[in-house]
Protein backbone atom coordinates (compact mmCIF):
# COMPACT_ATOMS: atom_id res chain seq x y z
CA UNK A 1 0.00 0.00 0.00
CA UNK A 2 1.55 3.54 -1.00
CA UNK A 3 1.55 6.92 1.12
CA UNK A 4 1.89 5.79 4.38
CA UNK A 5 5.28 5.30 6.04
CA UNK A 6 6.06 3.02 8.53
CA UNK A 7 5.72 5.33 11.30
CA UNK A 8 2.22 6.65 10.10
CA UNK A 9 1.09 3.03 9.40
CA UNK A 10 2.44 1.66 12.80
CA UNK A 11 0.29 4.88 14.70
CA UNK A 12 -2.57 3.75 12.39
CA UNK A 13 -2.44 0.37 13.59
CA UNK A 14 -1.99 1.01 17.34
CA UNK A 15 -5.09 3.73 17.19
CA UNK A 16 -7.29 0.78 15.59
CA UNK A 17 -6.08 -1.68 18.22
CA UNK A 18 -6.67 0.92 20.84
CA UNK A 19 -10.22 0.48 20.25
CA UNK A 20 -10.59 -3.27 20.75
CA UNK A 21 -12.83 -4.58 24.08
CA UNK A 22 -12.03 -7.26 26.24
CA UNK A 23 -14.63 -9.32 24.40
CA UNK A 24 -12.77 -9.22 20.85
CA UNK A 25 -15.14 -6.49 19.34
CA UNK A 26 -14.49 -3.00 18.82
CA UNK A 27 -16.38 -0.27 19.90
CA UNK A 28 -16.45 4.14 18.64
CA UNK A 29 -15.97 5.51 21.15
CA UNK A 30 -13.49 3.31 23.36
CA UNK A 31 -14.79 2.47 25.78
CA UNK A 32 -18.26 1.58 24.79
CA UNK A 33 -19.57 -2.04 24.13
CA UNK A 34 -18.65 -3.65 21.12
CA UNK A 35 -20.34 -2.39 17.82
CA UNK A 36 -20.80 -5.01 14.40
CA UNK A 37 -20.33 -1.40 12.41
CA UNK A 38 -16.94 -0.63 14.56
CA UNK A 39 -15.45 -4.26 14.69
CA UNK A 40 -16.44 -4.37 10.51
CA UNK A 41 -13.95 -1.47 10.19
CA UNK A 42 -11.31 -2.07 12.12
CA UNK A 43 -10.59 -5.70 10.46
CA UNK A 44 -11.22 -5.18 6.87
CA UNK A 45 -8.97 -1.66 7.84
CA UNK A 46 -6.64 -4.47 9.85
CA UNK A 47 -6.44 -6.68 6.58
CA UNK A 48 -5.83 -4.02 4.13
CA UNK A 49 -3.08 -3.10 6.62
CA UNK A 50 -2.13 -6.63 6.08
CA UNK A 51 -2.40 -6.33 10.26
CA UNK A 52 -3.16 -9.11 12.40
CA UNK A 53 -6.78 -9.26 14.69
CA UNK A 54 -5.25 -9.14 18.25
CA UNK A 55 -7.74 -11.95 20.12
CA UNK A 56 -8.61 -13.39 17.15
CA UNK A 57 -10.72 -16.33 18.32
CA UNK A 58 -12.51 -13.67 20.67
CA UNK A 59 -13.23 -11.27 17.75
CA UNK A 60 -14.61 -14.26 15.46
CA UNK A 61 -16.88 -15.56 18.74
CA UNK A 62 -18.14 -11.87 19.30
CA UNK A 63 -19.26 -11.55 15.73
CA UNK A 64 -21.00 -15.37 15.57
CA UNK A 65 -22.79 -13.62 18.80
CA UNK A 66 -24.51 -11.55 16.89
CA UNK A 67 -26.71 -13.67 14.86
CA UNK A 68 -29.88 -15.38 17.28
CA UNK A 69 -30.08 -19.11 17.42
CA UNK A 70 -33.17 -18.83 14.73
CA UNK A 71 -30.72 -16.98 11.82
CA UNK A 72 -32.34 -13.91 12.63
CA UNK A 73 -30.24 -10.70 13.07
CA UNK A 74 -31.07 -7.68 14.65
CA UNK A 75 -30.98 -5.70 11.83
CA UNK A 76 -29.98 -5.61 7.93
CA UNK A 77 -26.99 -3.58 9.33
CA UNK A 78 -25.99 -5.91 12.22
CA UNK A 79 -25.95 -9.10 9.54
CA UNK A 80 -24.08 -6.96 6.86
CA UNK A 81 -21.56 -6.14 8.91
CA UNK A 82 -20.98 -9.27 11.21
CA UNK A 83 -20.95 -11.26 8.37
CA UNK A 84 -18.91 -9.47 5.79
CA UNK A 85 -16.10 -9.00 8.58
CA UNK A 86 -16.48 -13.03 9.05
CA UNK A 87 -15.67 -13.21 5.56
CA UNK A 88 -12.12 -11.85 6.31
CA UNK A 89 -11.59 -14.96 8.34
CA UNK A 90 -12.89 -17.08 5.71
CA UNK A 91 -15.85 -18.20 8.03
CA UNK A 92 -19.72 -18.32 7.87
CA UNK A 93 -21.95 -17.14 10.32
CA UNK A 94 -23.70 -19.77 12.60
CA UNK A 95 -26.73 -20.60 10.72
CA UNK A 96 -26.36 -19.70 6.91
CA UNK A 97 -29.55 -21.07 6.05
CA UNK A 98 -31.22 -18.58 8.85
CA UNK A 99 -29.70 -15.79 7.60
CA UNK A 100 -30.74 -16.41 4.33
CA UNK A 101 -33.92 -16.42 5.08
CA UNK A 102 -33.73 -13.03 7.15
CA UNK A 103 -32.46 -11.26 3.99
CA UNK A 104 -34.77 -12.79 1.90
CA UNK A 105 -37.66 -11.94 3.99
CA UNK A 106 -36.29 -8.59 4.07
CA UNK A 107 -36.01 -7.81 0.59
CA UNK A 108 -39.48 -9.08 -0.35
CA UNK A 109 -40.49 -6.21 2.31
CA UNK A 110 -39.15 -3.45 0.06
CA UNK A 111 -40.68 -5.09 -3.21
CA UNK A 112 -44.43 -4.79 -1.57
CA UNK A 113 -43.54 -1.47 -0.53
CA UNK A 114 -45.18 2.05 -2.59
CA UNK A 115 -43.40 3.54 -4.59
CA UNK A 116 -44.38 6.96 -2.70
CA UNK A 117 -42.60 5.75 0.24
CA UNK A 118 -39.60 5.39 -2.08
CA UNK A 119 -39.60 8.68 -2.94
CA UNK A 120 -39.09 9.23 0.97
CA UNK A 121 -36.48 6.81 1.83
CA UNK A 122 -34.10 4.90 -0.50
CA UNK A 123 -33.11 1.16 0.42
CA UNK A 124 -30.17 0.94 -1.97
CA UNK A 125 -27.43 1.10 0.21
CA UNK A 126 -29.66 -1.53 2.68
CA UNK A 127 -30.78 -3.92 -0.52
CA UNK A 128 -26.78 -3.63 -1.50
CA UNK A 129 -26.08 -4.96 1.88
CA UNK A 130 -28.76 -7.82 1.51
CA UNK A 131 -27.71 -8.90 -1.99
CA UNK A 132 -23.85 -8.84 -1.17
CA UNK A 133 -24.79 -11.08 1.96
CA UNK A 134 -26.45 -13.41 0.26
CA UNK A 135 -23.45 -13.60 -2.65
CA UNK A 136 -21.36 -14.46 0.31
CA UNK A 137 -23.35 -17.06 1.83
CA UNK A 138 -23.28 -18.59 -1.89
CA UNK A 139 -27.31 -17.78 -2.44
CA UNK A 140 -27.79 -16.69 -6.41
CA UNK A 141 -31.16 -17.91 -6.92
CA UNK A 142 -33.75 -15.26 -8.06
CA UNK A 143 -31.22 -12.41 -7.15
CA UNK A 144 -31.60 -11.17 -11.57
CA UNK A 145 -35.03 -9.90 -10.54
CA UNK A 146 -33.59 -7.39 -7.84
CA UNK A 147 -32.66 -5.12 -10.80
CA UNK A 148 -36.15 -3.69 -11.13
CA UNK A 149 -36.38 -2.16 -8.16
CA UNK A 150 -32.91 -0.43 -8.55
CA UNK A 151 -33.86 0.97 -12.01
CA UNK A 152 -36.38 2.60 -10.03
CA UNK A 153 -33.79 4.76 -9.19
CA UNK A 154 -32.24 5.09 -12.17
CA UNK A 155 -32.57 9.09 -12.98
CA UNK A 156 -31.83 10.65 -16.21
CA UNK A 157 -28.57 12.05 -15.26
CA UNK A 158 -26.81 8.75 -15.21
CA UNK A 159 -26.50 8.45 -11.01
CA UNK A 160 -29.11 7.17 -8.67
CA UNK A 161 -31.19 8.31 -6.21
CA UNK A 162 -34.56 9.42 -4.57
CA UNK A 163 -37.07 12.17 -6.14
CA UNK A 164 -34.70 12.40 -9.37
CA UNK A 165 -31.58 13.84 -7.18
CA UNK A 166 -28.43 11.55 -7.98
CA UNK A 167 -25.79 11.26 -5.46
CA UNK A 168 -22.19 9.07 -5.29
CA UNK A 169 -23.32 7.57 -2.44
CA UNK A 170 -26.39 6.11 -3.44
CA UNK A 171 -24.99 5.52 -7.01
CA UNK A 172 -22.55 3.54 -5.94
CA UNK A 173 -24.92 1.21 -4.08
CA UNK A 174 -27.10 0.84 -6.91
CA UNK A 175 -23.84 0.02 -9.25
CA UNK A 176 -22.31 -2.31 -6.93
CA UNK A 177 -25.70 -4.50 -6.47
CA UNK A 178 -25.87 -4.40 -10.01
CA UNK A 179 -21.98 -5.63 -10.25
CA UNK A 180 -23.34 -8.49 -7.74
CA UNK A 181 -26.00 -9.95 -9.87
CA UNK A 182 -24.22 -9.46 -12.90
CA UNK A 183 -26.68 -6.96 -15.03
CA UNK A 184 -24.91 -4.67 -17.34
CA UNK A 185 -26.55 -0.88 -18.04
CA UNK A 186 -27.76 -0.34 -21.19
CA UNK A 187 -26.09 3.27 -21.66
CA UNK A 188 -23.12 2.56 -19.28
CA UNK A 189 -21.12 6.14 -20.45
CA UNK A 190 -24.04 8.49 -19.14
CA UNK A 191 -23.22 6.52 -15.61
CA UNK A 192 -19.70 7.45 -15.52
CA UNK A 193 -20.49 10.46 -16.82
CA UNK A 194 -22.54 11.39 -13.89
CA UNK A 195 -19.86 9.57 -11.57
CA UNK A 196 -16.76 12.20 -13.51
CA UNK A 197 -19.12 15.07 -12.69
CA UNK A 198 -18.57 14.39 -9.14
CA UNK A 199 -15.39 15.00 -9.18
CA UNK A 200 -14.00 18.30 -7.57
CA UNK A 201 -11.74 20.08 -10.02
CA UNK A 202 -9.04 20.17 -7.24
CA UNK A 203 -9.08 16.53 -6.02
CA UNK A 204 -11.34 13.73 -4.56
CA UNK A 205 -15.28 14.00 -5.01
CA UNK A 206 -18.61 15.99 -3.89
CA UNK A 207 -21.46 14.42 -3.26
CA UNK A 208 -22.92 15.64 -6.32
CA UNK A 209 -22.07 17.41 -9.64
CA UNK A 210 -22.17 20.85 -8.87
CA UNK A 211 -21.26 20.57 -5.24
CA UNK A 212 -17.98 21.54 -4.04
CA UNK A 213 -17.63 20.11 -0.72
CA UNK A 214 -13.97 17.02 0.34
CA UNK A 215 -15.52 14.29 2.33
CA UNK A 216 -13.49 10.94 2.26
CA UNK A 217 -16.73 8.97 2.45
CA UNK A 218 -17.34 10.95 -0.96
CA UNK A 219 -13.81 10.33 -2.49
CA UNK A 220 -14.18 6.19 -1.48
CA UNK A 221 -17.62 6.02 -2.92
CA UNK A 222 -16.34 8.04 -6.21
CA UNK A 223 -12.92 5.91 -6.61
CA UNK A 224 -14.94 2.57 -5.99
CA UNK A 225 -17.75 3.04 -8.71
CA UNK A 226 -15.40 4.25 -11.43
CA UNK A 227 -13.46 0.85 -10.58
CA UNK A 228 -16.74 -0.73 -11.32
CA UNK A 229 -16.30 0.35 -14.71
CA UNK A 230 -12.76 0.16 -15.01
CA UNK A 231 -12.27 3.67 -14.99
CA UNK A 232 -9.89 6.03 -13.07
CA UNK A 233 -10.21 9.43 -11.14
CA UNK A 234 -8.61 12.34 -12.50
CA UNK A 235 -6.61 13.88 -9.96
CA UNK A 236 -5.00 11.10 -8.32
CA UNK A 237 -1.58 12.57 -6.97
CA UNK A 238 -4.20 15.63 -5.55
CA UNK A 239 -6.32 12.79 -3.94
CA UNK A 240 -3.71 11.17 -2.23
CA UNK A 241 -2.19 14.64 -1.04
CA UNK A 242 -6.01 15.30 0.38
CA UNK A 243 -6.23 11.73 2.39
CA UNK A 244 -2.78 11.54 3.92
CA UNK A 245 -3.81 15.19 5.35
CA UNK A 246 -6.62 13.73 6.52
CA UNK A 247 -4.47 11.86 9.25
CA UNK A 248 -4.68 13.01 12.64
CA UNK A 249 -1.69 13.33 15.30
CA UNK A 250 -3.35 9.85 16.86
CA UNK A 251 -2.89 7.69 13.98
CA UNK A 252 -6.40 7.65 13.14
CA UNK A 253 -8.36 9.37 9.97
CA UNK A 254 -10.94 12.04 9.96
CA UNK A 255 -13.80 12.84 7.42
CA UNK A 256 -11.85 16.23 6.06
CA UNK A 257 -9.31 18.50 5.86
CA UNK A 258 -11.41 21.01 8.21
CA UNK A 259 -10.24 18.24 11.08
CA UNK A 260 -12.46 16.22 13.34
CA UNK A 261 -11.65 13.09 15.73
CA UNK A 262 -10.88 10.40 14.20
CA UNK A 263 -13.16 7.05 13.70
CA UNK A 264 -12.74 3.40 12.58
CA UNK A 265 -15.47 4.34 9.89
CA UNK A 266 -12.86 7.17 8.27
CA UNK A 267 -9.95 5.07 8.65
CA UNK A 268 -11.76 2.03 6.21
CA UNK A 269 -12.23 4.62 4.11
CA UNK A 270 -9.05 6.04 3.85
CA UNK A 271 -7.20 2.84 3.83
CA UNK A 272 -9.74 1.45 1.00
CA UNK A 273 -8.69 4.67 -0.99
CA UNK A 274 -4.78 4.09 -1.00
CA UNK A 275 -5.37 0.80 -1.36
CA UNK A 276 -6.93 1.69 -4.60
CA UNK A 277 -4.55 4.64 -5.29
CA UNK A 278 -1.56 2.14 -5.03
CA UNK A 279 -2.78 0.86 -8.98
CA UNK A 280 -1.44 4.83 -9.69
CA UNK A 281 1.43 5.83 -10.70
CA UNK A 282 1.97 8.41 -8.19
CA UNK A 283 5.48 10.09 -7.53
Amino acid sequence: MIGLSETRKRKLISWILSKQNEDGGFAFPHPLPSMPSATFYAVSSLKILQAEVPNKNKTIKYLLNLQSANGKYHGIYTAYFSIKALSYFNLLPKNPAGAIKDILEYIARWKKISKYYMQVESPLETICYSVEILTLLGYRKGLSEISKLVLKFFNDDGGFGIRNNSEIITTYFALFTLHLIGYSLENSKKTINFIKKCQNKDYGFASAPRTYSHFIEDTYYGIKSLELFNEKIDKPKQTFKFILKCQNEDGGFNRSLAGGCSTLENCFYAVSILDSLSKYKIR
